[in-house]
């Protein structure tokens, strides 16, 4: 009996210590997995830092944004993958077809060495310098020399702007009889009555704040010099004049722009001058196939900004992923179809090179190989553009999918390249739209280039005065950028409409829209030289 009490004892005890050693145990593996969660989170923390330490760096050194990779290492890291999942064949296609198009580009122009002729269409000032009277007498026979040719060179010279003042004289005419009564001219159009800027001088001020981005400030110091002082205040006056003749215009544009294929939109942030402060409002841009620009503002960043402009909108909307468009789309009950952008994606790939350099390669190169498939499909015509681009680039979307899922059960979560192959599979649907239309793009980069506008004078006037100053702003950058669009000198075109505007009527103000005002210009052109040449 005893024997067996302490052998029941012994096996008490030894239960007891085995259950106190799975407790610890547990309790070790508590431990390690909060120790491994606080690794992943402090790795986390330091791959962000060093990613905004690294933005900062570029900000403060004034490096270019353009986002370049050295084209070796992507093909060094992207050539194992590449290998395993984009088939050999499709490949060499791409690129014998990237090749092709390459070499069928109709090549630039070298340019000359030395110094460039001057353009002939500018005006001569002829300066002719002889040699002293002594030296033209000939130290031979005493004759007076003649003149056998001559040394010509050039140079560029400037003279400042010309401000003139245009004086209009109506002539009055009667009768002797003194019953016809008196006959005079008719008021000319002008764009602001009895104003006194004329036409060029308001289309002269509009593009230097809006095309050349000089506060007005810098305008009037500049007709100081030129000894023709003018008021800011005034200046603003005349800015105003011009955005409200220009708004009709402008929102034929908009209207005209749901008749579009599809439209590139983005947005950039604007101070807004209070008293005492700013605060941000914002620019939207809509680019409406390669018709129309048109600028919009809103007070904040909210949804009601694109919502309102592409209200029952059918085409296709290409813009980043922010969610505030998401209730333009199919959906969300919206009538759009969302185009993604792959330039966003690649960004993210790019930002993520700072803390996973290989895998954030590969992503890049699968990204090249499909911008590589577009260009090489871009001089085809429409009929078979999509077909083919369909061809080259499915099998390397179907690849980077795969690899994508793979990847992310890998990564660390909230990692910069988590983040990067996040996004690609959040986006793959509106990312892999440009299979299903050759006349859509790849990324979003229209609208982006033609923000840069608004960020380009936002460093030299800092701030608009008000928000209807803003608005104003919207109007003439649209009509601007469109001229720009479509090749159209901005000059020429606002000091015709300015004088036009007021006459023109308002059901076909579409009319003197860039785009129609060029081609009524070109049909002009066109009528003049075949009566010339009949």
């Amino acid at each position: 009996m005893p024997i067996e009490r302490d052998k029941t004892r012994f096996v008490v005890s030894l239960n007891e210590r085995v259950h106190q050693l799975e407790k610890e145990l547990a309790r070790l593996k508590q431990d390690r997995d909060r120790v491994a969660r606080e690794r992943d989170e402090y790795r986390k923390l330091y791959e962000l830092v060093m990613l905004e330490l690294e933005r900062v760096r570029r900000h403060l050194r004034a490096q270019n944004k353009s986002e370049r990779v050295d084209a070796a290492q992507v093909q060094l890291a992207f050539a194992e993958i590449a290998n395993l999942v984009v088939p050999p064949d499709l490949a060499e296609q791409i690129a014998d077809a990237e090749n092709r198009a390459r070499l069928n580009e109709p090549k630039k122009p070298s340019k000359p060495h030395g110094r460039s002729k001057l353009p002939e269409h500018l005006p001569v000032e002829r300066i002719e310098l002889h040699p002293p009277e002594p030296l033209r007498t000939c130290s031979c026979c005493g004759n007076a020399m003649h003149v056998i040719g001559e040394e010509a060179s050039e140079q560029l010279d400037y003279r400042p702007a010309s401000l003139v003042r245009v004086q209009t004289a109506r002539i009055k005419y009667a009768c002797a009889c003194e019953k016809g009564g008196v006959v005079i001219a008719s008021v000319p159009d002008a764009p602001v009555e009895r104003g006194m800027a004329g036409p060029g001088l308001l289309a002269h001020v509009a593009i230097s704040k809006y095309d050349d981005h000089q506060p007005l400030y810098r305008v009037t110091e500049r007709f100081t010099r030129e000894k023709v002082p003018i008021a800011r205040s005034t200046l603003g006056d005349w800015v105003e004049q011009v955005a409200d003749l220009l708004r009709p215009i402008a929102d034929a544009m908009a209207i005209a722009a749901h008749a579009a294929h599809r439209i590139h939109t983005d947005d950039t942030g604007i101070p807004i001058l209070e008293t005492g402060k700013t605060h941000k409002g914002h620019v939207w841009v809509y680019v409406a196939d390669e018709d129309y620009v048109v600028f919009r503002y809103t007070e904040r960043r909210k949804a009601d900004g694109p919502r309102e402009f592409l209200r029952d909108y059918r085409g296709y909307v290409q813009a980043d992923a922010a969610n505030l468009y998401d209730r333009l789309f199919g959906e969300a009950g919206g009538t759009a179809t969302e185009v993604g952008c792959w330039a966003h994606a690649r960004r993210r790939f790019y930002d993520a090179q700072m803390t996973d350099k290989d895998r954030a390669l590969v992503g890049i190169g699968f990204i090249k190989k499909l911008y590589e498939a577009d260009h090489a499909v871009a001089k085809l015509p429409p009929s078979r553009r999509t077909d083919e681009r369909r061809r080259m680039a499915e099998p390397v979307l179907d690849a980077f999918k795969t690899w994508l899922d793979a990847e992310a059960l890998t990564v660390l979560p909230q990692a910069p390249i988590a983040e990067a192959i996040g996004y690609a599979r959040n986006q793959w649907g509106a990312l892999t739209r440009f299979l299903d239309d050759a006349k859509l793009k790849l990324d979003n980069n229209t609208a982006e280039r033609q923000l840069r506008r608004v960020a380009v004078g936002r460093k030299n006037w800092l701030f608009a005065g008000s928000e209807s100053g803003a608005e104003r702003a919207c109007v003439i950058y649209s009509l601007l950028a469109t001229c720009k669009l479509h090749g159209v000198n901005s000059f020429d075109y606002l000091k015709d409409v300015l004088v036009r505007i007021g006459s023109h009527p308002a059901r076909d103000v579409l009319a003197l829209s860039p785009k129609a005002w060029k081609q009524a210009r070109e049909n002009v052109d066109a009528s003049q030289f075949v009566a010339a040449s009949s």
